[in-house]
């Protein structure tokens, strides 16, 4: 089984330090990170367009048939399964935010694997556990539906902290 970390990093040095930690602690096979200090992006990194997130391959066990990547998302394919690691800015607007889910809904459709999409999207919704709803977290509930998605974050527990 892959294991698999998401984190947003917020361009830090010393939360990049705390994922190179954590990895190894944790034996994490592929990590998901959002705002990565692209300094210290490694061999095995692969960068979306805008360089706001990355897929962090550290488990030997996977083994790359296809990667790609777009402005806001980035993805990996291995035989059985696709990944795809995706960021949108709080700064940005619902339209980019909704051509962001659509390029990532064709990648899907195209490669046509079990896929895992992990990201930060900065969207509030109660089927992740968030108190309250934003007009983000309404348009990616929408979608995930659409595209039969099970949401893995559930519950009370903060998705944010500091």
């Amino acid at each position: 089984m892959t294991k698999i970390l998401q984190t947003n990093l917020n361009r830090c040095w010393g939360a990049m330090q705390l994922l190179e930690a954590t990895v190894q602690e944790w034996n994490i096979d592929l990590a998901v990170v959002c705002e990565p200090n692209i300094r210290f992006c490694k061999d095995r990194w692969l960068l979306d367009e805008a360089k706001t997130v990355a897929l962090a391959v550290y488990g030997d066990g996977i083994e790359l048939v296809d990667t790609g990547k777009g402005k806001g998302y980035v993805w990996l394919s291995t035989r059985d399964c696709l990944f795809v690691g995706t960021y949108f800015s709080p700064n940005a607007d619902e339209r980019e935010l909704e051509e962001l889910l659509h390029d990532i809904g064709a990648t899907v459709s195209r490669v046509g694997k079990p896929h895992i999409v992990a990201g930060d999207l900065n969207a509030k919704s109660g089927l992740w556990g968030s108190s309250t709803e934003n007009r983000r977290g309404a348009i990616v509930a929408e979608w995930a539906m659409e595209k039969d998605l099970l949401i893995g974050n559930v519950g009370e527990k903060p998705t944010f902290e500091r």
